[in-house]
């Protein structure tokens, strides 16, 4: 039947191109979920913030972020946030457990404790450390964020934060950038990064740890959804936030959990000829878009958990333990009838219900959770 006309073979070309582009994605997509475990666990190292070249933030003047100081080095393959004054948040699928980690350069003593790990099912990849001094006190940290718990974390802008790896070399064919070189480096330099948070996902698995997630992609520059410092995953950043500004104060919404891998051509699903390279555009043709994937274990699906852990009732003191100090406390609000937001019900000591007086009722809930919480 002859060839077909030039036209219309380049547009069936592009077609087929365009097709194949989507197919490959998917694969690439899957395929990195599949191995992501055997790159981010303790065997090897986890992500980092990998930001576009232009427009990157300069953190002592950008101020439309969490505090540096809410995100901390869990170890030589992690990251972590702290989520209250005495406690932080992790992944698990790094599986390290270091004795110590320094925030703002000072060491604090790390607890664990099976309850603390998992969520309430026990197989998220989710766990909450308990921090103390070197002589056993409580830090009382000044910067956190507490966990995000509305429903609504798709569309919303994110700020990424984590330790490790940064951007390398430019990745071009034919003068087109489609993406970067992660660099190899040593996890010691925090990056903030930002996003947008594309949808949620319940049952999400990794090896045997299944979480609830939230997840983004890594937009071309200026293109798409792309926001300002937009940014993907790259190694060392494995429980590093994803931060919301929720009213007056940041939250953490999700920790950096798995980034899409590519390979060599030729070698699709084999971890030994992963590219550790950050993809905005196809290598192949840079005018066909495909952002990298990236997601985050979704913390509000776990808030209730976190937070039934880390608010002991009846503790006054910040300790989480009731005793003989938390009762000092109440007794120097033992009849009072003025409680209230201004005084915080007075220092809590007006339980349940907030009634605005210091009572038996208060004393009874008191009582009830003697001795209840976490001792170090």
């Amino acid at each position: 039947m002859g060839d077909p006309p030039k036209e219309g073979h380049r547009v069936f070309v592009a077609n087929v191109r365009s097709e194949v582009m989507k197919y490959r994605m998917r694969k690439s997509i899957l395929h990195g979920l599949f191995v992501a475990m055997l790159v981010f666990c303790c065997s090897g190292p986890g992500f980092a913030v990998v930001l576009h070249p232009d427009g990157e933030p300069n953190l002592a003047t950008w101020t439309d972020r969490p505090d540096s100081n809410v995100v901390g080095r869990w170890s030589s393959n992690a990251s972590f946030v702290v989520i209250a004054p005495n406690w932080v948040l992790t992944t698990r699928h790094q599986k390290t457990v270091p004795a110590t980690v320094k925030i703002d350069g000072v060491s604090y003593t790390c607890h664990y404790n099976a309850e603390w790990m998992g969520g309430p099912l026990g197989n998220a990849d989710i766990q909450l450390v308990r921090l103390t001094t070197a002589d056993g006190g409580n830090p009382e940290l000044a910067h956190y964020a507490g966990p995000y718990t509305g429903a609504d974390e798709a569309g919303q802008p994110a700020v990424l934060a984590g330790y490790g790896d940064g951007r390398g070399g430019l990745l071009q064919t034919d003068g087109a950038t489609y993406g970067y070189d992660w660099a190899n480096s040593t996890n010691t330099t925090l990056r903030f990064g930002t996003n947008r948070i594309d949808q949620t996902e319940n049952g999400s698995a990794i090896g045997t740890l299944i979480s609830d997630i939230i997840v983004a992609d890594f937009d071309g520059l200026n293109e798409g959804q792309s926001a300002v410092y937009e940014s993907t995953l790259a190694w060392h950043d494995s429980g590093g936030g994803w931060f919301i500004y929720d009213g007056a104060e940041w939250k953490v919404a999700g920790l950096s959990r798995a980034v899409g891998v590519h390979y060599e051509a030729g070698h699709e699903g084999d971890p030994n000829y992963i590219l550790y390279q950050a993809w905005f555009r196809n290598r192949t043709y840079p005018e066909i878009l495909e952002p990298d994937y990236l997601d985050g274990v979704r913390v509000s699906s776990y808030a209730t958990w976190i937070l039934e852990i880390i608010n002991v009732q009846a503790d006054l003191t910040g300790d989480d333990w009731v005793d003989f100090d938390d009762v000092a406390v109440f007794a120097a609000y033992w009849l009072s009838s003025d409680c209230g937001e201004p005084n915080n019900w007075c220092e809590g000591a007006d339980f349940e219900p907030r009634d605005g007086c210091v009572d038996y009722h208060d004393l009874g809930f008191l009582l009830d959770r003697w001795l209840t919480g976490w001792q170090y």
